[in-house]
């Protein structure tokens, strides 16, 4: 009697099958990236790449078009990556990504090289396949040459941005209003702007483009004037 009860004991700590522990997983560490606030310069976009020249559309500083485009330049109307860019001398440090660290059982094993079927294999390698070749389900050829026009994207033709044209009656009103205003539209000039607007004949985004490309080389031309006068 008692050899039994022994014996049922040992089956059940034979039959018994514990699962095996779980390797510990490390916790995820991350640190939090630090902003880079920069700086958008000239544009240097070339406007004659395709054929073959160098110019640039002489804007001299990024300036956001609208809270909807916050990435087009409204002088220029390029994108943003385009204009030079010189991060803050105060923020130059890269952002940090965070770290992810993978149990060691996952790692252990690496998942098995999947076959791919007689038919991908040979469209994936440019070969004829029989059967596939040609519609009457003859031996075809393919050369890699045509594979490769097939699969090789057409080029696309730059857009070209429409540029707004003034008469010279219109830029010497520009450029009494932009010396009287300080060169910047200020918010309560508003009514100013629109009424000189209308009676000049142009929109308000396109003088607002004008005085910003145009008033550092007339002030720079108007510093040079005040020079020579106190030279003579």
């Amino acid at each position: 009697m008692e050899l039994s009860e022994h014996e049922e004991d040992a089956g059940d700590v034979g039959g018994g099958c514990s699962s095996p522990p779980t390797p510990p997983h490390r916790v995820l560490t991350s640190a939090a990236p630090e902003t880079i606030r920069c700086r958008y310069h000239e544009c240097l976009r070339n406007h004659a790449a395709a054929s073959g020249g160098h110019v640039v559309d002489g804007c001299g500083e990024f300036m956001p078009a609208s809270t909807e485009e916050p990435l087009a330049c409204a002088a220029c109307g390029c994108h943003r990556s385009f204009h030079r860019r010189d991060p803050s001398p105060g923020r130059a440090g890269a952002a940090r990504l965070p770290q992810l660290h993978l149990p060691a059982s996952i790692n252990s094993r690496a998942p098995p090289a999947l076959l791919l079927p007689p038919a991908a294999a040979a469209s994936k390698q440019g070969l004829p396949f029989p059967g596939y070749g040609t519609p009457s389900g003859g031996t075809g050829t393919t050369t890699a040459s045509s594979s490769d026009e097939r699969l090789r994207p057409s080029p696309v033709q730059p857009r070209r941005r429409s540029r707004t044209t003034f008469t010279r009656e219109q830029k010497e009103q520009m450029l009494a209003f932009a010396e009287r205003v300080g060169w910047r539209i200020q918010r309560q000039e508003e009514a100013t702007v629109e009424h000189f607007c209308a009676q000049v004949g142009v929109r308000r985004q396109a003088l607002k483009v004008w005085m910003h490309n145009n008033k550092h080389s007339f002030k720079q031309k108007q510093q040079q004037e005040n020079r020579q006068e106190q030279q003579q």
